[in-house]
Parts: structure tokens; C-alpha cells; sequence
């Protein structure tokens, strides 16, 4: 049994005599940052300034999520009725309050980005609107990127920064993750991880970081459950101009995928980040960087099985900026099992070749004129699964050679 003692706000300026009183007594502090957010059995969502944005009763209230971010020594906080907060660790004091989602989803997943050579202290927080539990609600989930800006930031001795004095915060880019099949009426994020990863590129070994977010999502309708997944690089939107949304489809900044998982429950997944690698040719284009021109490897995980899937870009002798879009990738899914060998048995993977022709015309890039095989190498079936987590194996992303 682990003893915790809760210090109230006041109590800070003697935290060294109560640590020496809980590692006498062998207990562990906690400091309840929000103590005045509890009145008369109601709570009270506060702003920075003191102010209240709304009240709800206390029973009501629960956090669907948290994650710390060291970039900012700040905690992210998430609630079940569509908000969340930022709270400063080193100076225990709220940061930002959110505005409350439309819907009232839970935040239920958090991501942190920082954009590449960019002098200002500026940076990204993706906050994800989802159902907790599967067939909870008819409504899908939401990923919002909201920019932070801070007065300033600091090089730390391990090259990371830390930024400094928050200033404001605002809504930059959305996209709802809606079915890319269609028929469905809801669904739930499984996942939302950031990478920042840095690639060498060609013969001189020239210097790319390629700054990605991977959302994976459950949809769910009258037929069988199914997952997507989306991959979004934060340099390429900059390039694009930074749109407020976009269509849930692949373009320069997005790749936006089907998985193979029906009646799989999937509790997470992860992109192997050592496996990413972009497209490599003896002439550099733009094209060549666009998220669907990696190629990659990312695990799913369940209750009784580990996914591997490996995604690679399509190839062509002469490499056009077509060749780029989504819906032009190839790939493998093999699952890897962890389960008794005596039990194992295959079924095949899924791989995915667009339309061939001499010629190449618009239409052939869209996606009713793919054709594609699966072949699924499984230890056990993945009907009636229920998949616990999934990870992208950065180290396995490579990009095509000519």
C-alpha cells in the first residue's frame, strides 16, 4: 500500500520539511493544483486570470487524460466534458484554459510538436476529442492543433529548449476522423503520437527532420468495425500554406490510410520511429518529402497479438508529384502473435499497386483505379480481437531507390 499525503498550495514554501517528513514516514507528497476548483459539490473550470468558464457538478467532472511535456515543464490536462488545461510544474501556476468542445467529447489524447528552425519560441499541441469506450457515441473523433506561443525559450545542456513565460494560444489546423470507407456513424482515437526524427538525405548526407503526427482511429457503423490511420507532417502544412482543415484524404501534408483490422479491437499503436525513412533518388524533388513518400513500419497491439505493418511508396523509374499522393502507396501488414506456436496458422497481408499505364493521366491516381491483393500473415485470427495498443517501428521507414 503506498501512503500519499496532499499538500494544499499554501503549504509549498515548506515542501523541504515535508519531504523529510514522508521519507521518514515513507510517504510520497502530492500538491493539489486545482484545490479551489471544488465548491459546495460543484466544480469550477477556471481560467488563468481566476475568472470561471463553466461549472458542472463534481460528480460529473473526471480528467480522460494527461500527459507532462518537458519542452514546456508544463502538465496537459483533459477533461471528459471537452477541455483541458496547461498547468506550469515549476511555478504550479495555471497556464491556459481551452474553450469547451461543441460535442462535449473527452480529450482523451494529447501531442506535442515543435516546427524546425524557427527562431521564435513557438510550438504545437494537438488535442484529440474522442469516446472513451468503443460504440459509445454516434460522433467521431476530432483532432484540433493548437499553436502556443511563449516570450521566449532556453537551449538546454541536452539540446532541447524550454520555453519560457506563456503568451497566448490558438486554434491552427482541425480534421475530423471521419470513416474513409464510409457507412460508418462513429468511432474513437486508439492513438495520437508525435515524432520528430531526423533523416540524412543523398550521397552529402544532408540534414532533414521530419516533424510527424500519427493518429489511429476506430470507426463503427452497420457493418464490422474498421481503423484508418493518418499521418501528418508539420513542415509540409507550413508549405501548404497552413490551411485551418482539410478533407480527410492524402495530400502534401497528410497520408491518410485504411487498416486492415475488422472486427479487431485495437487499444493502441506507435509509430517505430528508427524505421522511418523518406524517398530517395539521385535528384531531390519536393515531392519526394511529402508524408506519402515514406516508407515505414508502425505496431498495433491487442490483447493477445502485436501488428507489424510496413508501408512503403510506390515506385516508378521517373517520379512525378502524383506519385506522391496517398493513393499510391504500397504496402505489407504481417502480423507477428504472441501466442503458443501450436495454435498458429496464415492467412496472408494487404498490398496495394495503383493503376498501370504508359501514360499517366489524373485519373488514374484516383482511388477506384487501384488495384490491390491481401494477404494477412497471422499466428492467430483477429476476428472477435481485442487489440490492446500499436507502435510505428521508426527504425524500419525507408524510401524508395532508383
Amino acid at each position: 500500500m503506498v501512503n500519499v499525503t496532499f499538500l494544499p498550495m499554501n503549504a509549498v514554501p515548506q515542501i523541504e520539511e515535508q519531504r523529510e517528513l514522508a521519507i521518514e514516514n515513507d510517504d510520497h507528497l502530492a500538491i493539489l493544483l486545482n484545490e479551489n476548483s471544488i465548491v459546495d459539490g460543484q466544480y469550477l473550470f477556471h481560467n488563468p486570470d481566476g475568472s470561471i468558464r463553466m461549472k458542472a457538478k463534481r460528480d460529473h467532472v473526471r480528467v480522460s487524460t494527461m500527459q507532462y511535456i518537458p519542452q514546456l515543464g508544463s502538465l496537459a490536462i483533459g477533461f471528459n466534458f471537452g477541455a483541458f488545461q496547461i498547468w506550469n510544474l515549476m511555478t504550479l501556476e495555471l497556464e491556459f484554459t481551452s474553450q469547451v468542445n461543441v460535442e462535449c467529447l473527452p480529450v482523451t489524447h494529447f501531442g506535442f510538436q515543435e516546427p524546425c528552425d524557427d527562431p521564435r519560441a513557438f510550438c504545437y499541441l494537438w488535442a484529440v476529442y474522442s469516446v472513451a469506450d468503443r460504440f459509445e457515441e454516434q460522433e467521431f473523433p476530432l483532432a484540433v492543433m493548437h499553436s502556443l506561443t511563449y516570450q521566449g525559450k532556453r537551449l538546454l545542456d541536452d539540446g532541447q529548449y524550454l520555453y519560457q513565460d506563456f503568451s497566448t494560444s490558438t486554434i491552427r489546423f482541425q480534421m475530423e476522423l471521419s470513416s474513409l470507407e464510409g457507412g460508418a456513424a462513429g468511432g474513437r482515437c486508439v492513438s495520437c503520437r508525435t515524432h520528430s526524427i531526423a533523416t540524412s538525405l543523398g550521397e552529402d548526407g544532408e540534414d532533414n527532420v521530419l516533424n510527424l503526427v500519427q493518429l489511429v482511429w476506430e470507426c463503427w457503423g452497420s457493418g464490422a468495425p474498421h481503423h484508418a490511420a493518418l499521418l501528418f507532417d508539420l513542415d509540409q502544412w507550413y508549405k501548404a500554406q497552413m490551411p485551418s482543415t482539410y478533407p480527410l484524404q492524402s495530400s502534401p501534408f497528410t497520408h491518410a490510410c485504411a487498416l486492415p483490422l475488422d472486427r479487431t479491437h485495437v487499444l493502441g499503436a506507435a509509430l517505430c520511429a528508427p524505421s522511418v525513412a523518406p524517398y530517395a533518388s539521385a535528384h531531390r524533388l519536393e515531392e519526394h518529402f511529402y508524408p506519402n513518400s515514406l516508407s515505414y513500419s508502425k505496431f498495433l497491439v491487442t490483447r493477445t497479438h502485436v501488428l507489424c505493418a510496413i508501408v512503403a511508396p510506390y515506385a516508378s523509374a521517373h517520379r512525378l508529384e502524383e506519385h506522391f499522393y496517398p493513393n499510391l502507396l504500397s504496402y505489407i501488414c504481417i502480423l507477428h502473435y504472441i501466442l503458443p506456436l501450436e495454435r498458429t496458422h496464415v492467412l496472408g497481408a494487404p498490398s496495394v499497386a495503383p493503376y498501370a499505364s504508359a501514360h499517366r493521366l489524373e485519373e488514374h491516381f484516383y482511388p477506384n483505379s487501384l488495384s490491390y491483393i491481401c494477404i494477412l500473415h497471422y499466428i492467430l485470427p483477429l476476428d472477435r480481437t481485442h487489440v490492446l495498443g500499436a507502435a510505428l517501428c521508426a527504425p524500419s521507414v525507408a524510401p524508395f531507390f532508383v
